[in-house]
């Protein structure tokens, strides 16, 4: 019995040590997995995410070199925490599963998770190795469709010493892994194999819209559409549209259709939406006002305009005192009864148009220099005013351009946006105070029809992308409709809308890049003004047809007919009056 006894002490011993071997050669292989993976993949530091912690886990940790961090998933605080504002993406994240039975252990699960998604909101696409103890290759391919529903792109799991990690598609599959090699030297997925890529089609010229062409066919284009379209054919993705109605203009339906994950990309930029990711920047896009232009003067305002009001009113003032001082004058040397002002009011007029019908006695030095400085002033001033009035006649002349916001705020034009924009302006820092004055709230519906009639009845603004692609439809115009002002109102960035947690967001920024480098997103937007056109989305406007007759038309030689007409007036009142007042004389007998 006794040797029985210690055969059984004997045997428990050797489990033991057994056992003990093998955690420990466990627990070096598990050291020798995480130091590589930060020397091959360059990481900077280690998060390690558990609900408690493990002596002999703590020690092996000590083994690390790099900078650690430890959180426990069941203290409330740790939950609060958000790393991607303060961390960059050269980060391990380790989620350690541990628990004493089956259901503590799925309890602790879900908390680890519950606190990496937490924790790496915004950072899904970094490195994460799970580390879990005697689960089923059932349950591991469980926690992998979780996981890519998560977004976690980049998983390698560690289970009882051997290394697994999963491939998305077709359908999702666990594969083990020889060594950690394997995991680190794998190439980034490129071939989808036709997996379901979710978006929608917006009303949103040129950014993205569609149109039915001459084949009766319905195509989708756009600035953000067709490098989504390229981005689904490179990577072998299926477009799939998701059920929005094209011209409502419901935002909101979208947003919650993205926190839903129902979408997993928008193409378009939704700024300061919640419950959004967005792609990388392509550009920061400035945004313009755009105001009526001008309009043109009727060329009966013409014949006053080469001269400024000044000037006209020293003319008149000058001929008034050259006239009186000439009728002083002449009353002086030559003895007359009384001055006659009206006869040397019209001899001045004469002189300053250097015309002599007639003239008034003048025998003094000081009479001949008045006149003859009275004849080279008109002479100068004649011709000046004729060749201005020639060149106006030739050109339009507009009435004062609103080129500034200072010119904007001596007019009463409002500024109509709405409420997406507006929402965008409350959370900026800095908005021109004419901006808030002004701002009136319009729908959707109606700025995108007057910004494609350019309509001029009040002030408009929009990025500079979109503007160019409507003040194209003015190319072929002789005076444009509305113009843009080029002062900065506020920089807004460019990007595509993304769900949060998108796994194959790291492979669509990269994407992005590659085409803003190569120069093929700057021929998209090129492409895209003329492409508006063919498409029907927007219009070359013409000229009124009276514009088309030129010069010769009733309103280009009405002010000079009205002139002539007042002064064959004026002459035949004149000479009726001197008929009258001759016949008077004649009467009386003088």
């Amino acid at each position: 019995m006794k040797v029985f006894t210690l055969h059984v002490i004997l045997l428990k011993t050797a489990l033991i040590s057994s056992a003990q071997l093998m955690y420990a050669e466990k627990r070096h292989q598990l050291v020798n997995v995480i130091e590589e993976l930060n020397e091959k993949l360059q990481i900077q530091w280690n998060l390690l995410l558990t609900t408690e912690f493990n002596e002999e886990f703590e020690e092996a940790l000590k083994e690390i070199k790099i900078p650690k961090f430890s959180l426990l998933a069941n203290v409330e605080q740790c939950r609060e925490c958000n790393l991607s504002t303060q961390h960059d993406n050269k980060i391990l994240t380790m989620g350690y599963v541990v628990g004493e039975g089956m259901l503590q252990r799925e309890s602790n699960r879900k908390m680890v998770e519950s606190l990496a998604k937490s924790l790496l909101w915004q950072l899904h696409h970094t490195h994460i190795l799970w580390i879990y103890e005697n689960i089923s290759s059932a349950d591991l391919l469980e926690f992998a469709k979780a996981h890519w529903i998560a977004g976690y792109m980049n998983i390698l799991y560690f289970v009882d010493g051997y290394l697994y990690s999963y491939s998305p598609v077709p359908d999702i599959q666990v594969k083990q892994l020889h060594n950690v090699r394997d995991y680190w030297e794998r190439p980034m997925l490129r071939d989808f194999q036709r997996y379901p890529l979710t978006t929608t089609v917006l009303q949103n010229p040129p950014g993205c819209y569609r149109y039915i062409n001459r084949k009766g066919r319905t195509i989708t284009t756009g600035i953000y559409w067709r490098p989504l379209e390229l981005f689904a054919k490179t990577f072998n993705f299926k477009l799939q549209e998701y059920p929005f109605k094209y011209d409502s203009f419901d935002y909101d339906a979208l947003v919650r259709a993205i926190k839903k994950q129902q979408i997993d990309i928008v193409p378009g930029s939704f700024h300061r939406w919640g419950y959004s990711d967005r792609s990388r920047i392509l550009r920061h896009m400035n945004y313009f006002l755009i105001v009526p232009s001008p309009e043109l003067l009727n060329k009966e305002f013409y014949f006053y305009l080469p001269f400024k009001a000044e000037l006209w009113i020293f003319n008149y003032l000058l001929l008034l005192a050259t006239s009186g001082l000439l009728s002083y004058i002449s009353f002086r040397e030559n003895r007359l009864k009384r001055m006659d002002y009206i006869k040397s009011l019209m001899y001045s007029h004469n002189c300053l148009l250097y015309q002599f019908q007639f003239s008034v006695k003048g025998k003094g030095i000081l009479t001949r220099a008045l006149i003859f400085a009275l004849f080279f002033y008109g002479l100068i001033a004649m011709n000046f005013y004729q060749a201005k009035l020639s060149s106006f006649l030739t050109i339009n002349i507009c009435e004062p351009k609103i080129e500034t916001l200072e010119d904007l705020r001596a007019t009463n034009l409002v500024f109509m946006t709405d409420r997406m924009n507006k929402r965008y302006i409350d959370n900026l820092t800095y908005v021109p105070e004419i901006i808030l004055e002004r701002l009136r709230l319009a729908s959707f519906h109606f700025l995108y029809k007057a910004l494609r009639d350019l309509n001029n009845t009040f002030v408009q603004g929009a990025p500079d992308y979109i503007l160019q692609f409507a003040l194209f439809q003015q190319k072929y115009l002789s005076k444009s409709l509305v113009h843009k002002i080029d002062t900065i109102i506020y920089q807004m960035p460019i990007y595509f809308t993304l769900r949060h947690q998108l796994p194959y967001k790291q492979q669509f920024d990269r994407f992005l890049t590659l085409l803003s480098s190569s120069g093929l997103m700057k021929k998209i937007v090129d492409d895209s003004l003329w492409e508006g056109i063919y498409s029907g989305e927007i219009r070359f406007f013409r000229d009124h047809k009276d514009a088309a007759r030129g010069w010769l038309s009733f309103e280009y030689f009405k002010t000079p007919l009205i002139i002539w007409s007042l002064g064959m007036f004026l002459s035949f009142v004149l000479f009726v009056c001197e008929h009258l007042h001759y016949r008077y004389r004649v009467f009386r007998g003088k």
